[in-house]
């Protein structure tokens, strides 16, 4: 079977503990310019043009890395980087030698290569970012969006994640509107000018770095030690002046700080968002001015239709006056006055279908002594339970208003006697069943309801209410609580 290392792209050669040859890859042939078979068995010696000293020879052989040279089998020699590792038995004894060969030349040519396409990419990337800034900046007209954008982009482009934007308002205050990462905690602190490291880049105007921020002196604790190895402020400049302070900062877990590129880059970033914050700010202004002008146009070409609009506006105000004379200000339901206008016209019409109507006088039975023990803030309380009982308990056709202190009158129309004494007998249950906590204890109360009916006992609404009260009067008599139909006989 071939050995895993056969086909590994770096030369190996594998030694024994006599420092013999006993395996070699295909990248080691190559390398070496010698076969396997070739290889196998010689002694490391057999790859050292200078053969003489076998003391160079054990010096090659200590574990580590060295430049050495090493004979092709070509005849030529070439400078190699030999990286040795010693190969130790399950005893704990040296059993031989890995040795990884690489031509010095090659990997000086392959590290500047590396070099190079490392710094290609990372300006493909610098340009790419700069793009989708500059993309934003014609696309978007989401200013917090943009700066965002333009601080995780930073963060991206100088190995970081945490980053962080504060902007001047107007007022003269600047507020921090970006903070991601372990930044993230500085969207709760306010900057102050000269304080900490935004508020000093907004004092000074110029970039700052600090290289080890928990020992910086002028940290102002917004946050945790241990958290923030190295960070840097790049004032953002309009005409000279600072408009806003954008920063980046590598955690704890770094070993470098930032370098004069990595100043120069932000740099670029503090450059685009200040272009970001004049086009907001500009088009706020331009928004604000054709807002303006819009608005004038339309109030000029717009008078008549506007003052009709006042007119239907004052007439919906009356309207609603008028719905507030007629309602009751504490139960919301319609009061006296209503009652009586509604009654009239209800039985004015002498072609009237003679559809019969019942008029229910409802009357609390013990609101009285509510109002004596527990105040009249409690009895209040009480009379818009059983207001909102009623409300919940009629039909759309029907009316309930407040009659009078305690007194409720509800108008059902198109009802028969039976179904009339059965809905009140419902309102009654519903309200004694609820009962209203006042200190702490459970407060009940009950009704006592009168009923009227047209046209048996009557043929106009002042003739109703008052054999309705007389009904209502009957069942206060028989003990409370109850509900009593109008009878010539009672």
């Amino acid at each position: 079977m071939e050995s895993p290392l056969h086909n590994l792209p770096e030369a190996i050669i594998i030694l024994d503990f006599n420092n013999h040859i006993i395996g070699v890859n295909s990248a080691g042939e190559q390398l070496l310019k010698l076969k396997r078979t070739d290889l196998i068995g010689k002694s490391i010696d057999a790859m050292l043009p200078r053969q003489s000293s076998s003391t160079y020879r054990n010096e090659i052989l200590k574990d580590g890395r060295k430049e050495v040279s090493l004979s092709r089998g070509d005849g030529q020699t070439f400078h190699a980087e030999l990286t040795l590792s010693t190969i130790t038995g399950l005893n704990g004894k040296h059993i031989g030698h890995v040795v990884i060969v690489r031509d010095s030349q090659q990997s000086q040519q392959s590290e500047m290569g590396i070099k190079q396409e490392t710094s290609v990419r990372n300006q493909n990337l610098m340009l790419r970012a700069f793009q989708e800034t500059t993309f934003d900046l014609h696309s978007s007209l989401e200013l917090d969006v943009v700066l965002c954008n333009i601080v995780d982009r930073a963060c991206k482009l100088l190995g970081t994640s945490n980053g962080y934007l504060d902007i001047l308002r107007e007022t003269g205050e600047m507020d921090p509107v970006v903070g991601i990462g372990s930044l993230e905690a500085s969207l709760n602190t306010k900057v102050v000018r000269g304080k900490g490291v935004a508020g000093t880049v907004w004092k000074t105007g110029k970039p700052l770095v600090i290289s080890d921020y928990d020992t910086w002196p002028a940290r102002i604790g917004n946050i945790q030690q241990g958290v923030i190895r190295a960070i840097v402020g790049m004032p953002m400049l309009l005409k000279g002046q600072v408009v806003g302070v954008i920063g980046v900062a590598r955690g704890i877990e770094s070993e470098t700080s930032f370098s004069e590129d990595d100043v120069s880059v932000l740099q670029r970033f503090a450059d685009l968002a200040v272009v970001a914050l004049q086009n907001a700010r500009l088009f706020e202004k331009a928004q604000g001015e054709i807002e303006f002008r819009r608005k004038t146009e339309i109030e000029l070409r717009n008078a008549n239709q506007l003052l009709q609009l006042q007119i239907e506006r004052v007439e919906m105000l009356q309207e609603q006056l008028q719905e507030l004379a007629v309602r009751d200000p504490l139960t919301e339901l319609y009061n006296r006055r209503y009652l009586q206008e509604a009654l009239e016209l209800e039985f004015a019409h002498p072609e009237r279908s003679g559809l019969p109507v019942a008029i229910l006088m409802i009357d609390s039975d013990h609101l009285k002594e509510i109002n004596d023990e527990y105040g009249h803030k409690a009895g209040d309380d009480f009379l818009v339970h059983i207001a909102v009982v009623i409300r919940e308990s009629i039909r759309a056709g029907d009316i309930a208003c407040r009659y009078g202190g305690d007194e409720f009158v509800v108008v059902l129309s198109n009802v028969t006697k039976n179904i009339a004494f059965s809905r009140a007998e419902k309102l009654r249950k519903k309200i004694v069943s609820h009962h209203i906590v006042h200190r702490n204890e459970k407060v009940s109360i009950s009704v006592s309801i009168g009923i009227a009916i047209f046209p048996a006992h009557g043929s106009s609404g002042e003739v109703l209410l008052q054999k309705a009260d007389q009904a209502l009067y009957e069942a206060k008599r028989m003990g409370k609580n109850k509900v009593f139909i109008y009878s010539e006989n009672q």
